[in-house]
């Protein structure tokens, strides 16, 4: 089982998408860039959006992960730590480490997440 890229993202983030899609100020990050940075790394790339509050608890994936906070404020706990990305900084989480991720700001927040493709 997976957070993201195996469940559809719900009605609610999809309004929130459509927002701030329609709002040049509600995104802070362009994505053109980084996707081709994280392709040519051997990753996917897509966004995800979550409500306040919202928790993604004990995911294992059988493949790395690349996730990049782009709004918002959210934890990520795996291998024993708790990290709190800046907006822009990269967090690696290996394949095979159990990982929770959680919105822990009073707004949305926005993440892009990339998945290390087989060759």
């Amino acid at each position: 089982m997976g957070i993201i890229g195996t469940e559809k993202t719900s009605q609610k983030n999809k309004d929130i998408d459509r927002r701030l899609s329609s709002n040049p100020e509600g995104a802070t990050m362009e994505p053109t860039g980084l996707k081709l940075d994280w392709a040519e790394r051997g990753y996917s790339c897509d966004i995800w959006t979550d409500l306040p509050g919202q928790e993604w608890k004990d995911y294992v994936h059988a493949t790395d992960e690349l996730l990049m906070l782009s709004e918002g404020d959210i934890e990520i706990i795996f291998q024993g730590k708790t990290v709190r990305p800046k907006l822009g900084e990269e967090v690696y989480i290996p394949a095979g480490a159990m990982h929770t991720v959680r919105n822990i700001g009073s707004t949305h927040s926005r993440w892009y997440y990339g998945y290390r493709q087989k060759r």
